[in-house]
């Protein structure tokens, strides 16, 4: 009886957490929002679509309307319309005159009619419904757009689904059904199962609270029978815990007999003496608010400050000397701190070997203690020596199966420490290897979004943050100056041009070695009184150095140090000789107190340098004469891409009628060049690509980089093709088209890893011909589509293939696969 009575005892009390907990989390609100939006999403969908007729015609009058006098047809040319339907996301924008015959500017964006009325209608294009609004503007020009009318459930691929969801159209009806659909089923929700569970779920909690009112719960009227089971088997529970109360009891007295037995026998045991060096334990305030100061570190060095400090403040007695190294993956120490040690003594640690003894301590998992014979083998005679020390115990910081660092302690007594104190420090170093394990992964990723890949050098991303620093500080000590250099390869020269994107990587590595030697710098922003030096990768062929407690003379005499050693450098990659740089400088706070002016300032000194003086000089700002400015000629320009995209950038150049050479470079080190005359490209180059398939490889596939554009006349480009011969707009026009096959292809090839194989038969034979036929089908494109088929022998990826066609523009190649694929000429072999 007694163990039936203990069994539903605990039933009873596992009532609670589980109603309040299952059946409860249909009253929480996230859990209703989520439920309710996955049922509104589809059903919203099936309303729009059946709702669609009687809307789209409606709505896409008002759209009509608003591009019609957003345009101006009758100025807009073809890139602008391009970028109506793009911004509209249309499936057609054109316009015909009084006759009913397409304008030939829109020609390219009218989908292939027999007719053209100029009245709003249904149209169907490659089986698929459209609906064209037509909106007549001034003159006897007339606008005609073309949006989906309807879709099918079974036309609702990814890219559909994606495509319809971001039409401005059928957006705003999606939004409004979702919201009436979800409104509804969250009213549903909260009267037929919320608002009666939170009342029987209150219930639940009380009966467990005081078994004496289970007896009288009840499920609430029309719930569910799993509910109604529960609440009946509560009731059965509470009148099994009252007829069992008083067994209960006395068990209870019983248990406590035994316990009060087992304490009197405790006392009469004597406790032997608490080792002097016991650690604080971690749930202890002491602990705790070491723990915090030690969350609140903002490097790995600061961490190991605080911790070798808190190790110091517990152990006062023993622990004089110590040292916190973190370790590499071969076991390679840096000392991030340490306590008691002189710079003699440091250089002396540093010099020590401690792989064999750090590969040993984290093999075993356990701290090494080293004694006088094993300090006078392992290198540590000298100094032991110097600070008197007869034994050293090295702690291995783990976390997990990471060996992240090394805490090292020096003793002057061979017993001062004994195996409780020992492991007491052990425990120490356990309770804080957690935090050094956080900040260690924090500062990786650090690294990664501060460090320039090709040089190794800070990014521009730490130059942002770092001149807040740099200011802040200079603020503070009394507005101690500092000074900014500029530091610009003079890589534009037209002799260097034919050097390849490789080559002029390596240079800039090598001007990074040269800076490296020139400068002592840090990495790291650090809270120190110390001022210190930086050298960050700014931009392009561009790099910036920002030098602590430096005025103006200090800033110059580095600058022809700098120059000096760049001259002094006899052979650069690509056999290249006589290399140089340009620097600007500007100093803190005589020439800004912000900044954007210090960069500025150094900046036009630059600038001044390439107009006035040319390569190989040295500026600083105080030296340009007042009232300089850059005359357009001659001067340059240089930013990143996003937030001028690559169309962007080219009209703006266009634009302003600028005669030079524009240069661009991506991530992965590929290089545009592209000479222009008063705003007209002349020639273009992109790796082996020239001419005009250069710029549409340009524009097709950059999505970030740097570029510089130098302002020169009769600026040309050797190996570079003949003359371009279209206007940029038209170039444009291309590009634009050339992306819409790419992502066309990217949908028909998801993947590029699967085999592929040229499709045998009469039947190919008879596509081949077709496709040859076809006009929108270019030479280029017939001609990469042959290359293709002899390399698709079934033995490849399309990824292997790309790489054997890289000479060829990337963009053909994509279509060339597309349309193969399309018209099943190449399949994806079964493997």
């Amino acid at each position: 009886m007694k163990s039936i009575v203990k069994t539903d005892d605990k039933a009873i009390g596992a009532i609670a957490p589980v109603s309040t907990g299952f059946l409860g989390s249909l009253n929480r609100l996230w859990v209703r929002i989520l439920l309710c939006g996955a049922i509104a999403l589809p059903v919203s969908f099936v309303i729009v679509n059946a709702a669609n007729p009687l809307i789209v015609p409606l709505l896409s009058a008002g759209l009509a309307q608003e591009i019609a006098s957003e345009m101006g047809m009758q100025s807009a040319g073809s890139f602008q319309t391009l970028k109506i339907i793009s911004a509209h996301n249309l499936a057609w924008c054109y316009a015909t005159n009084g006759s009913g015959t397409v304008l030939p500017r829109t020609r390219p964006f009218a989908p292939n009619l027999q007719e053209y009325e100029e009245k709003s209608r249904e149209v169907v294009v490659n089986n698929a419904r459209y609906y064209e609004t037509v909106q007549r503007m001034n003159g006897t020009e007339v606008l005609h757009i073309g949006v989906p009318y309807d879709q099918t459930w079974e036309s609702y691929d990814s890219s559909a689904f994606l495509s319809n969801l971001l039409t401005p159209i059928r957006f705003g009806i999606v939004l409004g059904a979702f919201a009436l659909v979800l409104s509804i089923l969250l009213a549903l929700i909260e009267l037929i199962i919320s608002r009666p569970l939170t009342a029987f779920t209150k219930a639940i909690v009380a009966a467990s609270a005081s078994p004496s009112k289970a007896r009288h719960l009840k499920a609430p009227s029309g719930a569910p029978t799993e509910i109604t089971q529960l609440a009946v088997a509560i009731k059965d529970f509470a009148i099994l815990n009252d007829v069992s109360r008083v067994t209960k009891n006395r068990a209870d007295e019983k248990d406590n007999e035994r316990a009060r037995r087992a304490e009197a026998r405790s006392a009469q045991t004597p406790s032997g003496p608490i080792p002097a060096l016991q650690s604080t334990s971690k749930s202890s305030p002491l602990m705790r608010s070491f723990e915090y100061e030690l969350s609140s570190a903002q490097s790995t060095k600061m961490f190991a400050e605080q911790a070798l400090g808190g190790l110091h403040e517990r152990y006062p007695d023993v622990i004089k000397l110590s040292a916190f190294f973190k370790l590499d993956r071969d076991y390679q120490p840096t000392i991030l701190a340490s306590m008691g040690l002189d710079e003699e003594s440091l250089q002396l640690l540093r010099e020590i070997d401690h792989r064999e003894i750090a590969r040993g301590s984290f093999a075993k998992s356990k701290s090494a203690d080293i004694g006088p014979m094993l300090i006078r083998r392992l290198g540590f005679e000298e100094l032991a020596s110097i600070n008197d020390i007869r034994r050293i115990i090295y702690l291995p910081v783990k976390h997990r199966d990471s060996d992240l660092a090394a805490i090292v302690v020096f003793l002057e007594d061979e017993e001062a420490i004994n195996a409780d104190q020992l492991r007491s420090i052990e425990r120490f170093r356990d309770q804080i290897s957690n935090f050094f394990h956080k900040l260690l992964i924090l500062e990786e990723a650090e690294e990664a979004d501060w460090t320039d890949q090709l040089t190794g050098l800070r990014n521009r991303q730490f130059f942002q943050e770092l001149m807040g620093h740099v200011i802040e500080r200079a603020v503070r000590t009394e507005n101690k100056s500092f000074s900014l250099l500029m530091i610009s390869g003079d890589f534009l020269d037209v002799s260097l041009q034919h050097h390849g994107s490789d080559v002029r990587d390596r240079w800039m590595q090598e001007l990074a070695r040269i800076l490296r030697n020139n400068i002592d710098i840090k990495d790291r922003l650090e809270q120190s009184i110390e001022p210190a030096n930086y050298v960050i990768r700014y931009q392009g062929d561009e790099f910036a150095a920002v030098l602590e407690d430096c005025n103006m003379k200090q800033a110059l005499e580095l600058a022809l140090q700098i120059r000096a050693s760049v001259e002094s450098t006899d052979q650069w990659a690509g056999g290249v000789k006589g290399l140089t740089v340009s620097i600007g400088c500007s100093t803190y706070p005589e020439d800004g107190t912000t900044s954007e002016e210090m960069v500025a300032k150094a900046r036009n000194a630059l600038l001044y340098l390439n107009e006035q003086m040319g390569p190989n000089q040295i500026c600083h700002i105080q030296k340009v004469p007042q009232g300089y400015k850059p005359s357009k000629r001659g001067s340059a320009f240089s930013g990143e891409l996003g937030v001028l995209d690559c169309a962007g950038l080219l009209q703006s150049i266009a634009t302003s009628q600028k005669t030079g050479l524009l240069s661009v470079q991506d991530d992965t080190g590929r290089q545009l060049l592209v000479s222009w005359e008063k705003g007209r490209p002349r020639h273009a180059k992109l790796d082996n690509i020239v001419g005009v398939p250069a710029i549409i490889e340009f524009v097709v596939t950059f999505e970030s980089g740097t570029f510089t554009f130098q302002q020169r006349q009769n600026y040309s480009l050797d190996n570079a093709g003949d003359d371009l011969g279209e206007s940029l707009e038209r170039i444009l026009m291309e590009g634009a088209l050339a992306e819409d096959h790419v992502r066309a292809a990217k949908r028909l090839i998801p993947n590029m890893e699967l085999l592929v194989r040229a499709v045998p038969g009469i039947e190919n034979a008879y596509r081949w011909l077709r496709l040859q036929e076809d006009r929108e089908v270019t030479k280029e494109e017939l001609t990469c589509m042959r290359n293709l088929i002899k390399l698709a022998d079934g033995s490849r990826s399309l990824t292997k293939i790309f790489l054997d066609m890289k000479d060829s523009p990337s963009y053909i190649v994509w279509r060339a696969a597309g349309v193969l694929v399309e018209n099943r000429l190449l399949q994806v072999k079964k493997v």
